[in-house]
């Protein structure tokens, strides 16, 4: 059975559509079942990591435009920064 590619748009041709239908689900077999594995031992998975940050930045969206406070602004952007970097993989930098 093919890959769901919904959400997925090949802009520009980047990768052919020969790629995308026949051989990209081959190439991403791997990481997915290492993400379902990852999911049964209670780890949260990047998928899962996104999914929540997704559902947060409505909240703090709105939050951020609401705000007055240029402090207070910058704390809810730096909020989400970190969530969305955590998500996508990146560690957080220490303070030195």
């Amino acid at each position: 059975m093919p890959i769901d590619l919904a959400g997925i748009s090949n802009e520009n041709d980047f990768y052919s559509e020969h790629y995308l239908t026949t051989i990209f689900e081959g190439d991403i077999e791997e990481t997915l079942r290492d993400w379902r594995e990852a999911e049964k031992a209670g780890t949260a998975t990047p998928n899962k990591k996104l999914e929540k940050v997704g559902g947060l930045w409505r909240r703090l969206s709105a939050d951020y435009r609401s705000e007055k406070k240029d402090l207070t602004r910058l704390l809810i952007f730096r909020q989400f920064a970190h969530l969305w970097l955590d998500a996508l993989g990146y560690p957080q930098c220490s303070k030195t």
